[in-house]
């Protein structure tokens, strides 16, 4: 009998980790004098990495140093404080423990630097992951299949039938480049107007509903 294996995005799909992204990317636009943004504005610059946000969240016609500068600030207070207000979203603990107990394999697959995921991940969550991954130099990010294809090859089993939960476009871009299928689930930094095009059918609403959802995508 095969091993099933679910991999789950981490920022908006597991963890509430916006806040600490807001103060930290706020705290480096106010070194540089940049206007701060809002903390809906920076839940819609996130899913493609830090230098993505950082990028998103400056005014245009910033330059590379410029933007370097505040990058590197934004990283460092992040690394400092990325777990003052994060936390898991309510009841998920308790649907990781189910799928473990069900002798399901788990992994994260994030687009956050690798280093913040393997502080984050393991504080949150203890042992339940037998994979995290997040951004790697020489790896391409999602939605790209590489990152995904390398987190399997880390797994006990890295055959079986495979499920991908996300929260967004990149996500669902990540699973169909695999060829998995996936749930995006929509308490995360996505609204379904915003995911509309990957279909309803893909919409999970509470994530009390995620093993039965999950379980019935390995039938």
């Amino acid at each position: 009998m095969s091993v099933k294996t679910v991999f789950f995005d981490l920022d908006g799909t597991i963890l509430y980790t916006l806040p600490d992204l807001h103060d930290a990317t706020n705290y480096a636009l106010s070194l540089e004098g940049f206007p701060l943004r809002t903390i809906e504005e920076t839940g819609t610059f996130l899913g493609n990495g830090v230098r993505n946000l950082v990028r998103l969240s400056l005014p245009e016609g910033v330059n590379e140093e410029a933007f370097e500068r505040v990058l590197a600030n934004q990283m460092d207070y992040y690394s400092k404080h990325l777990m003052d207000k994060t936390v898991p979203y309510d009841g998920i603990l308790d649907v990781l423990q189910e799928l473990k107990d069900q002798g399901i394999q788990l992994g994260v697959i994030s687009n956050k630097y690798d280093a913040a995921v393997r502080m984050i991940v393991p504080h949150y969550f203890g042992d339940l992951f037998d994979v995290m991954t997040g951004e790697q130099d020489g790896i391409a990010r999602k939605p790209d299949p590489t990152l995904i294809a390398w987190a399997r090859e880390q797994l006990p089993v890295s055959d079986g039938p495979m499920v991908y939960v996300g929260d967004s476009d990149v996500d669902a871009r990540t699973a169909l480049g695999v060829g998995c299928p996936f749930l995006l689930a929509t308490w995360g930094f996505r609204t379904k107007e915003q995911l509309k095009e990957f279909g309803e059918e893909h919409f999970v609403d509470a994530v009390s509903d995620l093993p039965h959802r999950i379980m019935e995508l390995f039938k």
